[in-house]
């Protein structure tokens, strides 16, 4: 008697039969239409978020107080993340919306 506790990659690769892409796929387009059409809903994303990496991105925007060196409550490292994809679109020339939903977008497939 063998047990067998994990499967195979291309046993993992199907679920009911069917391919994981046809469930992935889907979803991922999804995602990602959402990032790109649904307006945003709360002000914390803009002024915890978009406004700090506009700042790291640009040198210029709103800086909330928890960003602030006097209370330091936020951390700029999860937005050098975001920077990380932002910043080489803005050396290739993308302009500030296509950064923003090119950033939108990633943060919907993550």
């Amino acid at each position: 008697y063998q047990r067998r506790v994990h499967g195979t990659l291309s046993e993992c690769l199907f679920f009911f039969g069917m391919s994981v892409a046809v469930f992935a796929v889907p979803l991922a387009v999804a995602r990602v239409a959402g990032a790109l059409t649904v307006p945003i809903a709360d002000c914390d994303e803009v002024y915890n978020f978009w406004e700090p990496l506009h700042f790291l991105l640009y040198g210029e925007g709103l800086q909330p107080w928890e960003y602030s060196p006097q209370f330091a409550l936020r951390s700029y490292l999860y937005l050098l993340l975001h920077a990380t994809l932002a910043a080489p679109l803005q050396a290739l020339g993308a302009d500030r919306r296509t950064i923003f939903y090119a950033v939108r977008a990633a943060l919907a497939l993550a």
